[in-house]
């Protein structure tokens, strides 16, 4: 029978190790705590670099839940809705509001407040929330998650 590689002493199992290598694990840690915080931009920031980009189209859009699960997307400028989400419906969109609302909740901005859909030159989607400063990249979840909001750029009204 072979002898273990590494023989730990029974009587003391508890490894020292050296205080100087302590004093620098934890200066690495405090380092990269302190470039993290410095090293974030501002909200606003975050939506003039996302938007470089020149708009080709954009729409401003709300997001309303109602208590039976029903979510409507209306153009907050007309108060026409664009588009009626049953409950099970549309999953990738609701699950993009979830982020945004916790963030608005966060900050105390309402949960219905407008949020824009822009289509930049470059062709992609962005979905930004002017109040927090969040901005979303649909084109980052794939070309299934894009289709759910890029209709809503030129929808036409719901029908009743």
């Amino acid at each position: 029978m072979s002898r273990p590689v590494v023989d730990w002493p029974e009587s003391n199992p508890t490894l020292h190790v050296p205080r100087p290598l302590l004093a620098g694990a934890g200066l690495l840690v405090a380092a990269a705590v302190t470039l993290t915080a410095l090293g974030r931009p501002a909200p606003g920031a975050l939506v003039a670099a996302a938007t470089a980009d020149p708009a080709v189209l954009e729409r401003t859009v709300a997001f309303t839940e109602s208590a039976d699960g029903t979510v409507r997307v209306t153009d907050p400028r007309t108060g026409v809705t664009l588009r009626t989400l049953a409950a099970g419906e549309g999953g990738f969109m609701r699950g993009m509001l979830r982020p945004l609302h916790r963030e608005r909740s966060r900050v105390g901005v309402p949960l219905d407040a407008s949020l824009v859909l822009s289509a930049r030159a470059s062709g992609v989607l962005l979905l930004v929330d002017p109040q927090t400063g969040l901005v979303v990249d649909l084109d980052a979840f794939g070309s299934s998650s894009r289709a759910q909001f890029e209709p809503l750029l030129g929808a036409a009204p719901d029908r009743p």
